[in-house]
């Protein structure tokens, strides 16, 4: 008894057309989820990050600036001065 599993083996190649058009699909999926990555979760963590240092952090109490140096942050100035 012959195989009939054998019949069902194609016997050429697929055309060269299919396969380019096959790999291109795949390469687009691939950019498309590399660039939703960097914009949704990269892009939010740079964003937090940005947040993060233009909000001005208190110095702890332990931290010493050098010779008296005294940053112009708000909780530096005087209250006649903050706006």
């Amino acid at each position: 008894m012959d195989n009939p599993f054998k019949d069902l083996e194609p016997q050429d190649s697929l055309p060269k057309q299919v396969k380019k058009q096959t790999l291109g699909n795949i390469y687009t999926a691939r950019l498309v989820s590399d660039m939703l990555d960097l914009f949704l979760s990269k892009g939010s963590a740079i964003a937090a990050d940005l947040v993060e240092r233009a909000v001005p952090q208190k110095p702890d109490e332990t931290q010493s600036l050098p010779s008296g140096d005294s940053p112009e942050l708000p909780w530096n100035q005087p209250a006649s001065e903050q706006s």
